[in-house]
């Protein structure tokens, strides 16, 4: 009877000593289950903020088109409608719900005679900045001082390190002995001798610190033949090109229109130069001096009116898990023909 009792006990040990093995099997499995799903929901929840981005981008070149097919052409569209279309539009690209998230296409508009940045909702007009292919040192030292606010010789230090980076040959700046401090870093690389292909390469010069870097990367680019759009150019753009301070103020506030901002609905947009010239006289008294200066700077191709060069960046967020994704497109605008794809 005991014997019994002993062996009945023993297979009621075993039996629960695999009911635990088998649960402790169970929820290692469930564990590795868990974490497949959660795997497969966060790629799922990825891929989804991931096309929520590009959707942004997709969203601004059909305004992009829906315009043109308006206008019935291919050229670039009178200044009018780059206002009303696409470089302030918040109706347009101000968190549009998708899915479980939202995208915009924004941009911050420094404004470096005011405080801080206006967000403005739409395209980066890349024409409205200084191109670092084709400027010569004195825009480019000019631009860095009055955007940094710095002395003369550290803009000109600074500007000389954008040429020296991209002219081959004889047509470096002469005593600017660059290659010296490009050879005793650390981790030495030659300069590139060609033009800069994207704007990121800056942080490679000398004396180009990231920070220096982040507060002139929104005023220079890569991408246009180096007119500099007068309807979009912002104060120290104006001013790099050759203007004046007080004519650069007399453009902006004719430009502005009342409300005295950008790109709402009283503003004044000159379709050529010449136009410009006669609105700015209706505004107030030029001087013969004035009008010379617009037209030497039209004819060195420093002005233009037209833009052909877009950049579209949008910021997609997902609810409620705050994921976020931002792409970048910049586009050529009469043949819509993507010339830069970034996602970060």
């Amino acid at each position: 009877m005991a014997r019994a009792r002993n062996s009945r006990g023993t297979v009621l040990i075993l039996a629960l000593w695999a009911l635990g093995m088998l649960s402790i099997f169970i929820i290692g499995i469930g564990a590795q289950l868990r974490q497949k799903i959660e795997l497969v929901s966060r790629l799922e929840s990825r891929e989804e903020l991931c096309w929520l981005a590009r959707s942004g981008v997709e969203k601004g070149k059909f305004v992009f088109s829906q315009a043109h097919n308006l206008s019935g052409d291919e050229q670039p569209l009178p200044a009018s409608w780059q206002r009303l279309r696409w470089l302030n539009n918040p109706r347009a690209f101000r968190q549009v719900r998708m899915g479980k998230g939202f995208f915009e296409v924004k941009y911050d508009c420094f404004d470096e005679r005011r405080d801080g940045a206006r967000t403005l909702y739409g395209f980066i007009d890349e024409e409205r900045k200084i191109n670092v292919n084709r400027a010569d040192a004195v825009i480019l030292a000019r631009l860095i001082e009055s955007v940094l606010r710095v002395d003369h010789e550290k803009a000109q230090s600074l500007a000389r390190s954008v040429i020296d980076w991209r002219v081959y040959g004889d047509s470096e700046i002469e005593g600017f002995l660059s290659d010296e401090y490009y050879d005793n870093l650390e981790f030495p690389y030659p300069e590139k001798k060609a033009d800069f292909e994207n704007i990121a390469e800056l942080h490679l010069l000398e004396g180009w610190t990231p920070e220096v870097c982040q507060r002139l990367e929104p005023y220079l680019t890569v991408y246009g033949n180096g007119q500099v759009n007068v309807n979009t150019a912002s104060a120290s753009v104006l001013f790099a090109v050759g203007f004046p301070g007080d004519f650069v103020d007399m453009v902006l506030s004719v430009r502005r229109g009342p409300d005295g901002m950008d790109w709402t609905g009283d503003d004044v947009l000159f379709e050529t130069l010449p136009e410009m010239v006669t609105a700015l006289m209706s505004f107030a008294t030029l001087t013969q001096d004035d009008v010379q200066l617009v037209n030497d700077l039209s004819a060195r191709g420093r002005l233009g009116t037209q833009s052909y060069y877009y950049r579209i960046d949008s910021y997609a967020r997902m609810v409620p898990s705050g994921e976020k994704k931002k792409v970048s497109c910049v586009f050529f605008a009469p043949s819509r023909k993507t010339l830069y794809w970034r996602e970060s």
